[in-house]
């Protein structure tokens, strides 16, 4: 991933990487933190990387050790789910002490339109998302 910012432009707090896959998009991000803005950011890159690339399918490989709390969650949620209406996004949590948060958050999210499943291995989550 290049990143081109200008002198004004303060640092992103994460890192977002893309790779295209045979059926996919895998995106990797990492944060150590997670917050409204950083998760509206992020997933507003996917979705214009998706869309530049004519892709539904997504990967996200997720390095950040807590989630967003769930008051600020329900808050942001409907920004969120705009930005990946059409995908179909498996995640991979490389901090499973957040999984049950994060099942939670999956949960509500797809009640309200999104696609998305928690999975604990790639092979997993392509065999879902390839479906």
């Amino acid at each position: 991933m290049v990143s081109h910012q200008t002198m004004s432009e303060a640092p992103k707090p994460y890192v977002l990487s893309f790779e295209e896959r045979p059926g996919y998009l895998y995106a990797r991000i990492q944060a150590d933190t997670m917050t409204p803005e950083i998760s509206v950011a992020y997933l507003g890159e996917l979705a214009n990387k998706c869309a530049e690339l004519g892709m539904t399918r997504v990967v996200i490989d997720r390095h950040v050790p807590f989630i967003i709390d769930s008051v600020s969650l329900f808050f942001s949620m409907q920004e969120e789910i705009k930005l990946i209406k059409g995908l179909k996004i498996a995640i991979l949590n490389a901090f499973p002490a957040t999984n049950e948060a994060l099942d939670f958050a999956i949960l509500v999210s797809n009640n309200r339109g999104a696609n998305l499943k928690l999975h604990q291995s790639l092979g997993e989550a392509e065999k879902w998302l390839l479906a």
